[in-house]
């Protein structure tokens, strides 16, 4: 839970009463693995008038223990070691020492059922009894020698505030995620796929705010093919919705369907890269079948026709109408054959490299390069065309620029690097 409490007592050597929820869920799998597992840890079993009963009294096939209490006797095997810190809570957790310190050691140390463990508990003890009479560091330290069973009352109650945190970031800007074991993050889905289906081929699934703040969403057609024609499906499609994941009226596709009200654009292959221009408007490139790579610039209500058409062939062999037979479906503005299968893609609005601001950078798997594309009106009538290539050696997954206006890349694959980019120094 969340906390904001005080640390009022101290229990030294404590007994531990087991929660119903740990007794149903580790207790009795232990016990019917092993009959004298109560015995070996020292827990004592009590009825609701406080009688004490053995083990062998209790049917451990069945849900019974619940509804007995389970007491723990202090001492080095105890699941609260030799220290529980207490605190008013409504949900009843402490934090507590423990006879398991080999749990330090885990990076995702999820071991709890709400309560929390302490690594180096005695120097916390100490700094919490601090202004305590009676209880100087040698007196503590001898509690975790003798096993007495002792409580202390703190004289002056330390504030104790517990948050919940799933992501942060350092202070050199890598952000850390761990599971949302709680289920507090607030998880919504405001999207997903429709239909789910099976296989390997390509998701796309590459996310982006306009600059008016509506999500736009790469669906692939995952190596389906018709699917990007078909309207009851939204593989081989842009989404575009409202940040909450509603559908805004004012998409284009009303009048087919519930789902298709949600597509932007349809008639896509696999979509690797998508990103906004300084004036808004939309380009994301795909990836051809062999040959036919492209980058489109995307408007509402456009087809951009695959399968239908491309600049490439199927994997068969079998050729596929080039986009000039279908003068219905809207054609890329670039597209590449050979392909440079294209990942990842940011649009440089930075000064370390002034004369590429507007242009398109575009990460190569196949190509393995960091390809620069012009956008703009073009000689042969296109809005972009590539400016440059530069050969990385290695499959090219991301692209993006940072705060100061380098690059980075992202290689693909294991033993993949992390690239910043920036001007050749001169000379």
């Amino acid at each position: 839970p969340i906390v904001n409490s005080k640390v009022t007592e101290i229990n030294f050597n404590p007994f531990w009463t087991v929660p119903a929820s740990i007794i149903r869920k580790d207790l009795i799998p232990q016990m019917q693995k092993n009959p004298n597992y109560i015995t070996d840890y020292k827990i004592r079993i009590y009825d609701k008038q406080g009688n004490e009963l053995q083990s062998s009294q209790i049917n451990w096939n069945s849900d019974e223990a619940t509804h007995y209490m389970f007491r723990q006797d202090p001492g080095d095997f105890n699941s609260m070691g030799n220290v529980k810190i207490n605190f008013p809570s409504p949900e009843g957790v402490y934090m507590h020492d423990t006879p398991g310190k080999l749990l330090f050691n885990n990076e995702f140390r999820f071991e709890s059922s709400g309560c929390v463990r302490i690594q180096g508990i005695r120097d916390l003890v100490k700094w919490i009894l601090r202004d305590t009479p009676d209880w100087d560091p040698a007196t503590i330290d001898q509690m975790f020698v003798n096993g007495q069973r002792v409580d202390a009352r703190v004289a002056s109650p330390v504030p104790l505030y517990w948050v919940y945190i799933t992501a942060w970031a350092n202070v050199d800007g890598v952000v850390h995620f761990r599971n949302d074991i709680y289920g507090l993050d607030g998880l919504e889905v405001v999207w997903r796929q429709t239909p789910k289906v099976s296989g390997g081929g390509h998701y796309s699934h590459r996310i982006a705010f306009a600059p008016d703040g509506m999500l736009f969403i790469t669906s692939g057609e995952r190596q389906k093919q018709t699917p990007a024609q078909d309207m009851e499906q939204d593989l081989g499609k842009i989404v575009r919705l409202n940040d909450d994941g509603s559908v805004p009226a004012d998409n284009p596709f009303q009048d087919q369907g519930e789902l298709a009200k949600s597509f932007w654009s349809v008639g896509h292959r696999n979509m690797l890269g998508m990103a906004f221009d300084a004036d808004g408007t939309l380009w994301v490139h795909e990836m051809g079948p062999r040959g036919g790579d492209e980058l489109n610039l995307i408007e509402a209500g456009e087809n951009y026709g695959w399968p239908v058409v491309s600049n490439g062939r199927n994997y068969s062999g079998i050729d596929i109408p080039d986009h000039e037979t279908r003068p219905e479906f809207k054609p890329p503005e670039a597209w590449w054959t050979p392909v440079i299968a294209p990942a990842g893609m940011v649009i440089y609005s930075g000064e370390m490299f002034a004369d590429w601001t507007g242009d398109a950078l575009i990460g190569g798997l196949a190509s393995e390069a960091l390809v620069r594309v012009e956008l703009g009106q073009q000689a042969d009538g296109t809005m972009a065309a590539e400016a440059e290539r530069f050969s990385m050696g290695a499959r090219i997954r991301e692209v993006e620029q940072g705060p100061d206006g380098a690059i980075w890349v992202l290689e693909d694959r294991a033993g993949g690097r992390l690239l910043k980019l920036t001007p050749q120094a001169d000379g």
